[in-house]
């Protein structure tokens, strides 16, 4: 599923949490001083010393919770995270049991990556009540976020039992089942999302978006239709349709549905995304790159006038120019590839496929033009994506190649011996390899790679052994 979709829900719910724990806060001030005076007049009117101690306990126990009010208030002023957190450690320490400062906290400790420390303070609001829907979700979250699917699950169930009646719980839990492919249950939870709220479009979307993601094109289909019958002005549910549609083969309807949407939203970026990758599927390599301008066009305006998180669209923008870029590798214009290659690293530098991209951009242009410099600056680019990424099978084949093209063989042996180790089946790896060894004069292992390779199908490996007269 789609991860900004995830993203704009958690939004949303976090959004609508903090305005209520404000709420809460105000509601407490209020509660306190309110207290506070009715003690202090309490304390005038008290006649024995007993009395008047018990009063004045009760005064400097209520202004410690008050003062931790305070703390809480100011930590939500600050704008460092680090100050964020100090400020919320002393309202705790005043008041251990002030819950929205664990919740606060925490929410600091999830901005500085420190999930641990998150689920820790959320488990302290779960202690003191099991049924806050927020907490589970929050905490499932943060096990999703270490990897711990088991956790993150439970903490999901946990949170759909507490508000059944909540769409949106299984919506949330819906788009995890998807995220890690379980995606019957998905289904499952996306339709009773469906059977809470029957009008919701965007609800009825995220069910289509499902079915192509899955591969039944005409279910997805279906479920557009029923979105468009309820809502024939929403666009992003042609857009799906559209996608249904070229992805079961038929572009007509397609074009027809994505330009429908277009018409209703000129500015989008969806719509246009998914009509150039239409276009890119059936080899309309200039129509598709016209469609991933637009995307780009779109995104930097959005970025500029919308009150959206940048990142989104900065997300957006790095993949329309890593997919306008790899058009460019298609159709050969290399430079025109390492531009944008180049913006998709400024975006992300620590995107590795941007890296590995502007390789074989230099790579092939290297090639093109008999540079070795160009295909130097390469096998600097394939390095950067190995650094990321140590299994990165296609970069290691792609520097393997321009070794062997600079005549460092060796080099190239060791990269193919690594792209065999990571992916055994890949046949071309056993080829170059062979082709290396052969230039090192060492035939026998030459022609084990190259039959190896011609085994596993390789064409070229079989016809130079064919030509050799070498069975393999």
């Amino acid at each position: 599923m789609q991860q900004d979709r995830i993203e704009e829900m958690a939004k949303k719910v976090k959004e609508k949490s903090i305005v209520e724990d404000y709420k809460r806060l105000q509601k407490n001030y209020d509660n306190l001083s309110k207290q506070i005076v009715i003690l202090k007049n309490q304390l005038k009117e008290a006649l024995s010393a007993e009395s008047k101690t018990q009063i004045e306990a009760k005064i400097i126990e209520q202004e410690k919770i008050f003062k931790a009010n305070e703390w809480l208030e100011r930590g939500n002023k600050e704008k460092n995270y680090h100050d964020k957190i100090e400020a919320y450690n002393q309202a705790i320490a005043l008041n251990p049991k002030l819950i929205q400062a664990y919740s606060y906290r925490a929410y600091e400790f999830s901005h500085l990556g420190k999930i641990d420390k998150e689920i820790e303070d959320l488990t302290k609001i779960i202690a003191w009540d099991p049924n806050d829907y927020d907490a589970f979700k929050r905490r499932g979250e943060a096990y999703f976020d270490l990897g711990n699917n088991e956790m993150g699950f439970r903490d999901f169930d946990r949170m759909v039992s507490i508000d059944p009646l909540n769409p949106y719980a299984y919506v949330l839990r819906g788009l995890k089942y998807s995220m890690k492919n379980f995606s019957q249950k998905a289904i499952q939870d996306f339709q009773k999302a469906i059977e809470l709220k029957p009008t919701d479009v965007e609800l009825i979307e995220t069910l289509a978006d499902e079915y192509i993601r899955t591969g039944q094109y005409e279910r997805a289909i279906e479920t557009c239709n029923m979105c468009i019958r309820i809502a024939s002005d929403y666009d992003p549910c042609f857009v799906s349709r559209g996608e249904a549609y070229a992805l079961k083969g038929d572009l007509d309807k397609a074009l027809s549905d994505f330009e429908k949407a277009i018409v209703m939203d000129p500015k989008g970026i969806k719509a246009y995304k998914k009509r150039g990758e239409a276009y890119w599927r059936n080899g309309l390599l200039d129509k598709a790159r016209e469609n991933y301008d637009q995307v780009i066009n779109n995104s930097l305006i959005k970025m500029k006038s919308s009150s959206h998180p940048v990142l989104f669209y900065k997300t957006s923008l790095l993949f329309a120019y890593m997919d306008r870029a790899e058009i460019y590798l298609k159709m050969k214009e290399y430079d025109k590839a390492i531009q944008d290659f180049n913006r998709a690293i400024s975006i992300n530098p620590n995107y590795g496929q941007a890296y590995f991209g502007r390789g074989v951009s230099f790579h092939r242009l290297g090639e093109k033009r008999q540079d070795k410099i160009q295909i130097n600056q390469a096998i600097r680019d394939y390095d950067r994506a190995i650094e990321l990424d140590k299994k990165y099978a296609s970069a290691y084949f792609e520097r393997g190649t321009a070794y062997h093209h600079l005549g460092d063989y060796r080099q190239a042996i060791r990269d193919f011996d690594r792209v065999i180790e990571l992916d055994p089946k890949f046949s071309q790896s056993y080829y170059n390899r062979g082709l290396s060894y052969g230039e090192l004069g060492d035939e026998k292992k030459a022609i084990a790679d190259l039959r190896s390779a011609a085994r596993l199908g390789n064409k070229n490996a079989q016809e130079l052994l064919h030509s050799q007269g070498i069975n393999w």
